[in-house]
């Protein structure tokens, strides 16, 4: 109309579920005993693994966490049920606008646009959802390997002749 052209694209997407996980081992992995040894570079406490039932030297701090039962050299346990814990939404709108000119054969048309109108920052993926057991490596949890990129405004122009 007039010689306008409007365009939008919105985008709203659920990210899907977020499982985060944590891998233990049966002759490496220790009970948290309160010694900078159980804390991982951010000075956070590394998390006791869980013991089965009658394993009660599981409990000590300092000793084996894992029980010597363990099948295999280590097991994966998850932090999250299934389903309840989502990542990030993606939300993102982009818009586009542009008149034409006319005049004889010469035609114009300039073009202003927008992405990532919102400015919105989010995970799109992550370094690693899994909590080292050992805590090293442990910088990488949850650490975000790409975002959404950051909004961006274009101009442009079409000559046709």
């Amino acid at each position: 109309m007039y010689g306008f052209t409007l365009s939008a694209s919105y985008q709203n997407l659920d990210q899907g579920t977020l499982t985060r996980t944590f891998t233990y081992g049966r002759s490496s992995n220790f009970y948290p005993d309160g010694t900078a040894r159980f804390v991982d570079t951010a000075g956070q406490v590394v998390p006791a693994t869980p013991c089965p039932a009658g394993q009660a030297t599981c409990a000590v701090p300092g000793g084996l966490s894992a029980p010597s039962t363990l099948v295999g050299t280590s097991n994966t346990l998850q932090f999250d049920i299934n389903g309840q814990n989502r990542d990030e939404r993606l939300n993102q709108l982009d818009l586009k606008a542009s008149k034409t000119f006319r005049a004889g054969r010469l035609t114009v048309s300039p073009t202003f646009e927008v992405f990532n109108v919102f400015n919105g920052d989010t995970i799109i993926t992550r370094a690693s959802v899994n909590y080292p057991s050992t805590g090293t490596g442990s910088s990488t949890y949850l650490r975000p390997s790409s975002v959404l990129k950051p909004r961006l405004i274009g101009f442009g122009t079409q000559i046709k002749w």
